[in-house]
């Protein structure tokens, strides 16, 4: 305990001493942030830059995959309606085949 009061004590001494530096070390904190600013407003432009390439980049990408899917999906309509032409023919023949078929059983089980 009395070691803490006793460091509390010594850094209260030490910042009301020390106070025209702390406020002539903020004012030179200042200045540098300002030109701290100026640096990362430098420093930013390049960032700026990079961000900007690879969103160009991505929406190119984009883009590109777009049409490759673009591409695929009417394969896959063409190829669904094609299907679907074909089974609807097969479906009409296989009525017709059916009835056929009763036909033939028809005259068969007349002939017993």
């Amino acid at each position: 305990m009395k070691t803490t009061t006793t460091v509390v004590a010594a850094l209260a001494l030490t910042s009301s001493a020390s106070s025209g530096s702390v406020a002539a070390a903020k004012s030179k904190s200042q200045g540098a942030s300002s030109s701290n600013n100026a640096a990362d407003a430098d420093q930013a432009k390049p960032a700026l830059t990079k961000v900007l390439a690879l969103l160009k980049d991505l929406s190119g990408e984009l883009v590109e995959t777009s049409d490759k899917q673009s591409c695929v999906y009417k394969k896959n309509r063409e190829w669904c309606a094609n299907e679907a032409d074909e089974n609807k023919t097969q479906i009409e023949n296989s009525g017709a085949k059916v009835q056929d078929i009763e036909s033939f059983i028809e005259e068969q089980t007349a002939f017993r």
